[in-house]
């Protein structure tokens, strides 16, 4: 009760200080990494659009080079970044995150021939590693590693593993494996970990956030009963034959 009257108040000093000057904008500047699998831009696009049309705003959701994404929102050429891990304001001071996640997603390790135990990060340390450039989890995760091999796309490392350029390939679950049609590749379990997706703005932006907030967990909420009521109908319509 006392979190929706926190959220209700959120959304009517949103309208009071910034509805007029919201209506009148362009629409607001987002970007975030580029990968050929879409699936994660595809999830954090639903969740941002519905979250931003809570409060009036459209936005347009551009896909750029890792780094570079994060680089366009810290110089305020862009208003937001879609999606990063926590801790993003430590490197680029300009930079404020949404503290409601946006979603989770498993880091997994990827290898063709290797017998590998999973224990975390370090147990890929004596192996020659390939990771997505930018991806900060994945440069956190490698700290201090030597050989390690860096790619701007999922499918160019599962072509690299094929090769035998990189023994093991770790990367946020995706559909990356597939699109690259490199075949005899197996996934190593438990995941090397789990990265929780927060949204950033830009500081001149900040007073967005609890507003945002507020949105963001409405528009989750939605989701989740969208996809529960479709799996009810399904095992209803199952069971009615």
């Amino acid at each position: 009760m006392l979190k929706a009257v926190v959220c209700r108040l959120a959304f009517m000093w949103f309208c009071v200080g910034l509805f007029s000057k919201v209506n009148a904008a362009e629409p607001f500047v987002l970007v975030t990494l580029d990968d050929q699998d879409k699936n994660h831009v595809r999830l954090m696009k639903q969740v941002l659009v519905d979250a931003y049309a809570e409060l009036g705003m459209e936005i347009d959701l551009r896909l750029l080079p890792n780094k570079r994404s994060l680089e366009a929102v810290n110089s305020g050429l862009a208003d937001g970044e879609g999606g990063r891990i926590a801790g993003m304001e430590k490197v680029y001071p300009n930079l404020v995150m949404v503290s409601e996640p946006l979603f989770s997603l498993k880091v997994l390790a990827y290898t063709k021939k290797l017998d590998i135990k999973i224990d975390g990060w370090k147990s890929l340390k004596p192996y020659r590693v390939g990771v997505l450039r930018g991806a900060k989890y994945a440069e956190y995760g490698t700290k201090g590693m030597k050989r390690v091999l860096l790619g701007s796309f999922g499918t160019q490392l599962f072509k690299a593993l094929e090769a035998d350029r990189v023994d093991v390939v770790a990367i946020h679950e995706s559909n990356n494996l597939a699109l690259s049609g490199v075949k005899g590749i197996k996934v190593l379990q438990p995941p090397l970990q789990e990265i929780i997706i927060f949204h950033y703005l830009n500081k001149k932006h900040k007073k967005l956030i609890p507003a945002l907030n507020c949105a963001i967990k409405q528009v989750k909420h939605r989701i989740n009963k969208e996809v529960v009521g479709k799996l009810e109908k399904s095992c209803q319509a199952l069971m009615n034959n």
